[in-house]
Formats: structure tokens, sequence, C-alpha cells
């Protein structure tokens, strides 16, 4: 991809293929209380196919979109921690949270 390098915390599979679309609206901002569930999903979806076989799935199934939503939207209200996201024209497709450990685990 035009020689640059990409760091992505959590993707979903088809991001790769999104991103050479000539028509596609790359944007990376700030993510909003609005913008919870998106980065629960895309935070679960990456889970799933990173530790697929590794895990337990049933560690895996119980990850709960509602409880993940909920963290999210704990994370972005957190002073002190930035979360910025990768959106598309077909929504969130990224995220990359900043902070200290200390902040993080706070917010739990």
């Amino acid at each position: 991809m035009n020689g640059r390098k990409y760091f992505l915390l959590a993707a979903p599979k088809n991001l790769l293929q999104l991103m050479r679309m000539n028509d596609l609206a790359l944007s990376l901002r700030q993510a909003r209380p609005s913008d919870a569930a998106d980065l629960a999903r895309i935070y679960i979806d990456s889970w799933h196919d990173t530790y697929a076989g590794i895990l337990p799935h049933n560690f895996l199934s119980a990850m709960s979109l509602k409880t993940h939503t909920a963290r999210w939207l704990r994370q972005i209200n957190s002073p002190g921690t930035v979360i910025v996201m990768l959106s598309t024209t077909v929504g969130a497709s990224s995220v990359c949270q900043l902070g200290s450990i200390e902040l993080a685990n706070s917010a739990r």
C-alpha cells in the first residue's frame, strides 16, 4: 500500500480492501460517546479473530456488546485518555487508545 506503514490496534478483516477503494473517504478523529457501540464491535471482532483457537471458545463467545459498549463509553469519557478512530464512508473501522496504564485501570 504505497510504501506507508500502518499501526492499528483493532481493525476488521476487510480493512485493507476498504483502504484500496478509490471512492472511500477516510477520516481519523477522536472518538465520541456515540461511537461506543462501533468501538465495542471492532474490539470484540478483533478478539474473536486474534484469539480463536488460543483462548477458550466460551470466554470469547461470552464477550457482550452491551458490556463492552459501556466500557468504551467510560473510556471515551475518562479524562486523560484519548481514543482515536478511523472512520470510513461505511462506518468505524479501526481504533487506537492512548493514555497511561493507571488511567486505563482506574476507568474499569
